[in-house]
């Protein structure tokens, strides 16, 4: 009888303890997550900012954490605020990578690895936006128009590629100096320029399709080899891709655009249990997201591990996720571990 009793109270002090380091778990847990987290977007207006906006709104009411969005002057910006711990995670894209790698538009021309990738989504997709009545369909078409070059340096390359893949120079057109593609499109709508850049689905270009009489058109690209390939040794490994007529305002009939990976990015020193959170907010909510941006329509679980073309290593907090839900193959760890050892090297 006492033995009986002793494995009784024995279980029970088993069962007690258990209960006590399951406790103290889901504590610790909850104490690493931050109240407050952030995401760097760009300006108001930009798909960037709405996208931002989508994503903030999703892990705000899906998890434990309040998060809020700050825009930036640009992604570079963005990204380096993440060094400061001004933010923690940014709305980037396979190009802002490459631009980095290079040390473009970064203090001394200094090459920066530290993005890292939370989720990978659909092509963040460009192409120059015209007045519909002005006669240009094509990037070609702009030889001899004033067309807005922007400051800031990944919007530069964007309009640059626009002008290499016509077959053309900054001497075969007008150039109009400004700030960003906000600017541009101000500028088109005021009649400064003939030719603006923008991303697709941007809501300036909806605001531009209501002030211009006869509404605005993207213009398409030349997707022939020997025209991608002259672009990408020009300027930047920009792909090109077609857009379905009415994807959004302005692509009024099938067109060629510009191609770059969209990224949810972060950094080494984020949390990873809070980039854990946020990404699994995100995968189990990611229907929510469509409303806000033509492009969150194909914010889709089967493209947030990117294998071929990966511009950046992910964060360990997000790796662990991916691999709970059965994303994360063998293929990913290779190029995770493949691009990881590459900018290692780089340093």
């Amino acid at each position: 009888m006492e033995r009986c009793k002793f494995v009784i109270i024995l279980l029970l002090s088993g069962f007690l303890f258990a209960c006590l380091i399951s406790a103290s778990t889901h504590q610790a847990f909850a104490q690493e997550l931050p109240k407050r987290w952030t995401i760097g977007v760009l300006s108001p207006g930009t798909s960037l900012y709405a996208i931002g906006s989508a994503f903030a709104k999703v892990i705000t009411s899906k998890s434990p954490m309040f998060c809020v969005i700050v825009p930036y002057s640009s992604t570079t910006a963005a990204n380096l605020a993440m060094t400061e711990n001004q933010a923690d995670m940014t709305t980037f894209h396979s190009i802002g990578a490459w631009m980095m790698a290079q040390g473009i538009g970064l203090p001394g021309n200094k090459p920066a690895y530290f993005v890292r990738l939370a989720q990978a989504g659909p092509p963040l997709q460009f192409a120059p936006l015209v007045r519909k009545n002005s006669g240009m369909v094509s990037v070609k078409d702009v030889k001899g128009k004033r067309v807005a070059r922007m400051a800031t340096p990944m919007q530069r390359l964007e309009i640059d590629f626009a002008i290499a893949n016509a077959g053309l120079t900054w001497k075969d057109v007008t150039e109009v100096p400004c700030a960003d593609v906000a600017e541009s499109v101000k500028l088109l709508i005021d009649g400064t320029v003939d030719v603006a850049n923008h991303a697709l689905g941007a809501p300036d270009n909806v605001k531009a399709e209501a002030a211009i009489p006869g509404g605005v058109r993207h213009l398409s690209f030349d997707p022939s080899p020997k025209a991608l390939a002259a672009a990408m040794e020009k300027v930047a490994p920009f792909t090109i891709g077609l857009r379905k007529a009415g994807f959004s305002t302005g692509i009024v009939e099938d067109t060629y655009v510009e191609d770059t990976a969209l990224y949810l990015a972060t950094h080494p020193g984020a949390s990873d249990q809070a980039v854990y959170t946020a990404v699994k907010a995100l995968y189990e909510n990611y229907k929510e997201l469509a409303p806000a941006h033509p492009m969150l329509k194909e914010w889709t679980p089967d493209k947030f591990v990117q294998t071929l073309g990966l511009a950046a290593p992910y964060h360990p907090g997000a790796i662990k996720f991916y691999k709970e839900v059965g994303l994360w193959k063998e293929e990913a760890q290779k190029a995770h571990e493949k691009l990881l050892k590459e900018w290692r090297q780089e340093k």
